[in-house]
């Protein structure tokens, strides 16, 4: 008579652990796929918010009138200051153009548009808690009724004087790192340009005379022709997505009076 012979200890033992282990291999694989998936995902939401930011400022930029070199001091409607340069960028976009509309501006009005970071938390009412999210934003204030004189140099405190602004997030986890608004500013050609506010010769904070070739500007009388942001989403997992491209106005450089290019 035959007698069936069972599994041993061991034998379970050896099979619970190889079962553990292809169990344990798949989960990874489960797991490693699905956090690539999101991880994809946020890559591609990212792009998108960033084409949808460019895709305003150019629309922005290519309104505008006048764009502030760098080093300048804003004083915003709140009572803070920021500056152009690697936080911040400033448009002036005439009274009338599609961004600029009111019932009774006249030539000399404008619309002051300034892009900078700022912290998030400002805006958690607005935006929600986001635990994914990096904690600065990049908003557009919009300040209306901006008067620019002939031969002047333009406003840059919109603290008071009876404008009226408005402010959004066009950003959110903004990457300050790996972000430059200012990143490269080009100077408008020297023909044509209004010496009222572009000066060859003029002395830099720095001593030395204003040139084509010694970044001239950051002097408050530079026409810029260009400018090319560089602007980044901060990703939860670690890393970053970038994007860098040219705005451009069609309006730069400004003849002698103001409303001259709007017509």
């Amino acid at each position: 008579m035959r007698v069936s012979k069972g599994f041993t200890l061991i034998e379970i033992l050896v099979a619970l652990a190889v079962g553990g282990l292809v169990f344990a291999l798949l989960m990874n694989a489960v797991i490693t796929t699905g956090r690539h998936s999101r991880t994809q995902v946020q890559r591609n939401q990212a792009q998108e918010d960033l084409r949808l930011l460019f895709l305003r400022l150019n629309e922005i930029g290519a309104s505008a009138a006048y764009i502030y070199p760098e080093n300048l001091g804003f004083v915003l409607p709140d009572g803070r200051t920021v500056t152009t340069r690697k936080r911040a960028l400033a448009f002036l976009v005439p009274w009338g153009s599609t961004y600029c509309q009111g019932p009774s501006g006249h030539e000399q009005d404008y619309c002051a548009f300034l892009y900078f970071w700022d912290n998030r938390a400002r805006y958690r009412s607005v935006l929600g808690g986001n635990p994914t999210a990096s904690n600065r934003v990049l908003v557009e204030l919009k300040v209306t009724w901006v008067t620019w004189p002939v031969n002047t140099l333009p406003p840059r405190n919109f603290s008071g004087n009876g404008w009226s602004s408005e402010i959004g997030v066009v950003l959110d986890s903004l990457d300050r790192d790996h972000s430059d608004l200012t990143n490269d500013l080009r100077l408008a050609e020297f023909e044509g340009v209004d010496n009222q506010l572009y000066k060859k010769g003029d002395t830099m904070s720095d001593g030395k005379p204003c040139t084509r070739t010694n970044r001239c500007h950051k002097n408050p009388r530079a026409l810029i022709r260009a400018v090319r942001p560089r602007i980044a989403v901060a990703l939860s997992g670690g890393g970053y997505v970038q994007r860098t491209e040219w705005v451009v106005p069609k309006l730069i450089p400004r003849a002698a009076e103001p409303g001259v290019a709007q017509r």
